[in-house]
């Protein structure tokens, strides 16, 4: 469990991001933070999240620091009607997949991140093109295939201590 010293640390760390999280009111804005190790290097990650009316987590985004400086690494993200989108998943052997595509086009475009140990920043593992729409998951054209993801375990956001991004400030 973390303690609270350790939780402040963090907090204070990933502080400019979670300060211009607090003030963006924009549709859609991420309401909840948490933090996760998601390379297993000892420096975690700050994700941005919601919960849904069912109670299912969904992540927002992913920040991490590359030199200590809090830097943006990936976002899911939906347009009110049609247009771009973007998906993002942690899995636990420390990679992430990362997909953006078109409401209107059956191919997206992604990419699997994993975090260097040394917090100077990422390398892509593997990017490719994958059909989104009207493919099984074992069809070639599939993100599972072209990526392999069925053979990893996507990271339980349930698990994470997830607190309110309103509730957050630097003197407490």
């Amino acid at each position: 469990m973390e303690t609270a010293d350790k939780l402040r640390k963090d907090e204070l760390s990933y502080s400019s991001t979670l300060e211009k999280l607090q003030a963006d009111q924009s549709e859609g804005h991420a309401k909840l933070y948490a933090f996760y190790d998601i390379d297993h290097n000892g420096t975690l990650e700050l994700l941005t999240g919601h919960m849904s009316t069912n109670g299912d987590y969904y992540l927002a985004a992913i920040y991490y620091l590359n030199q200590g400086v809090s830097t943006y690494l990936a976002q899911s993200k939906v347009a009110l009607v049609g247009g771009s989108r973007e998906g993002v998943t942690i899995y636990t052997d420390g990679t992430v997949f990362y997909a953006r595509w078109h409401a209107l086009r059956p191919e997206a475009e992604g990419y699997i991140y994993r975090l260097r140990s040394d917090n100077t920043g990422f390398d892509i593992e593997k990017e490719g093109e994958f059909h989104i729409l009207g493919v099984e998951s074992n069809d070639e054209r599939s993100a599972d295939s072209v990526f392999g993801l069925s053979s990893k375990t996507p990271l339980d956001l349930a698990t994470l201590t997830w607190k309110d991004i309103s509730s957050y400030s630097l003197d407490h």
